[in-house]
């Protein structure tokens, strides 16, 4: 028997967004993506009351139309799903495209959705303040950000009522979430959000 390697996995969709004909070709599949995750989340054997955190694709950033978050809308409404359990995970930025994350954001927004921004590391915090404005930013890594630099930004999110989600708990994080009353939610797997982390 053969063994498993990393093409039996599965191609991620990603792959196939960036390999697609067209910018229309991209946000449509995008778009299914999401819903298809939204169906799932919402439609299992028990209720979920969590917030579900759907990523959004960087190259939908400038392929959108002015009407991409309307057209989310319809899609959720017409499926009966909450909208207002859904938050639309946005890429971060360089400065010179702000504008641009910043036109996406705003009309997801006006349309009902919470917005999240993931970046790479915390100390990318103060630049995501600093040009939008989101109620959640998912840190991908807290590797080598100590108790001090922690609760200097996690203060600022609180100052601003943005939630933080991060995929790993660590005694800095719970010393610096104590420190600055942030709220802080660990994600599992399946990017919901878990219980705020304790004091």
């Amino acid at each position: 028997m053969r063994g498993v390697t990393e093409a039996d996995c599965g191609l991620p969709v990603w792959t196939y967004l960036d390999g697609a004909a067209s910018d229309d070709e991209s946000v449509a599949l995008d778009r299914l993506c999401r819903t298809l995750h939204a169906i799932n989340f919402f439609r299992g054997e028990e209720p979920d009351t969590r917030p579900l955190h759907l990523n959004v694709h960087d190259r939908l950033l400038s392929a959108v139309s002015s009407n991409h978050g309307m057209a989310f809308r319809r899609i959720l409404d017409s499926l009966g799903l909450p909208l207002g359990q859904i938050v639309l995970q946005l890429p971060a930025v360089n400065a010179r495209q702000n504008w641009m994350l910043n036109y996406v954001a705003d009309n997801y927004r006006r349309n009902g959705f919470r917005i999240s921004v993931k970046v790479a590391t915390a100390v990318q915090l103060p630049s995501v303040f600093g040009h939008a404005r989101v109620d959640a930013v998912r840190i991908a890594s807290l590797h080598g950000t100590g108790t001090a630099e922690l609760t200097h930004v996690l203060a600022r999110a609180a100052a601003l009522n943005v939630e933080i989600l991060v995929k790993d708990d660590t005694p800095a994080l719970r010393e610096a979430a104590a420190r600055s009353g942030a709220r802080v939610l660990v994600q599992d797997n399946a990017r919901r959000a878990g219980d705020r982390l304790a004091a």
